[in-house]
């Protein structure tokens, strides 16, 4: 009797531009392993019934935006710092349950350390899932205060009240998104979909106030997003490596197996 192919995804509202089964099917080729990895468009209207019709047919698979926060209530077990973070990106088909955890943040932590020297201040751009994933991490590494620049105010308040209640000691500052708010940052985060497509105006606004800075930018684009191009800061980070990495961990937490870092940034590795 033949294999049974192995089903892994990706859910979330719009996905038409993710990188992911790329980056996935490159490394099942690699390691021989029948599987096929496939993105799906879910309004949130239908996360539900998705995610009840994955427990039977999936082995895992990956969330993101809007879907981050709202999936946590459908899951049997969620990991306690996904918990702390309030955002799953990951989720392994075990038995018959639904395991959540969330590879942002370790992603973004192992990319970001080596590349530090002090830990005093960082500022982050979005109040979304990735901003939480990238504020846990920063809390790990030690850091004490974080100023989070957003368009809407309240919900970088509500980011704040949930963050500051969870992680004992941090420090989150609420701003509006403005330039006069950045200023050579020891960390400034991109985690909004800004440099992606549309006017990057606001990112070429802040440019030479991160110059002495570490910059990270959670956005990805296989043509490379804005900052890609413009490399800004004494250190870079793009959307891609951190995108390459959660996947990797990802791929790791569902097979047990070492993921092939190589294979899968080839998958997806543009000219910048």
């Amino acid at each position: 009797m033949k294999e049974r192919t192995s089903l892994f995804g990706l859910i979330g509202h719009p996905v038409s531009k993710s990188l992911s089964p790329r980056i996935h099917n490159a490394a099942f080729k690699e390691l021989g392993i029948n599987a096929v990895y496939i993105a799906f468009d879910v309004p949130e209207e239908g996360l539900t019934d998705v995610v009840k019709g994955f427990r039977y047919i999936c082995r895992g698979f990956n969330v993101t935006i809007p879907h981050k926060p709202s999936i946590i209530p459908l899951l049997d077990e969620v990991d306690p710092v996904a918990s702390k973070i309030g955002a799953v990106n990951t989720v392994k088909v075990e038995g018959g349950k639904l395991i959540g955890t969330n590879t942002d943040w370790s992603a973004f932590k192992l990319l970001l350390e080596p590349h530090l020297s002090e830990f005093e201040n960082a500022l982050i751009l979005g109040a979304g899932g990735a901003a939480k994933a990238c504020i846990y991490a920063l809390y790990e590494l030690g850091f004490k205060k974080i100023t989070v620049l957003n368009r809407t105010l309240k919900r970088a308040e509500e980011l704040k009240e949930e963050l500051e209640r969870k992680l004992s000691g941090v420090e989150i500052a609420v701003r509006p998104l403005k330039a006069d708010y950045v200023s050579n940052p020891e960390v400034f985060v991109n985690a909004t979909p800004m440099g992606m497509y549309g006017d990057p105006s606001f990112l070429k606004s802040v440019i030479d106030k991160v110059r002495r800075s570490i910059v990270v930018d959670m956005a990805y684009s296989l043509n490379g997003t804005f900052l890609d191009k413009v490399k800004p800061g004494i250190a870079y980070i793009s959307g891609i490596d951190i995108l390459v990495e959660q996947a990797a961990q990802a791929f790791e937490f569902w097979t047990g197996l070492k993921a092939p870092r190589d294979v899968m940034r080839r998958a997806v590795r543009h000219e910048g």
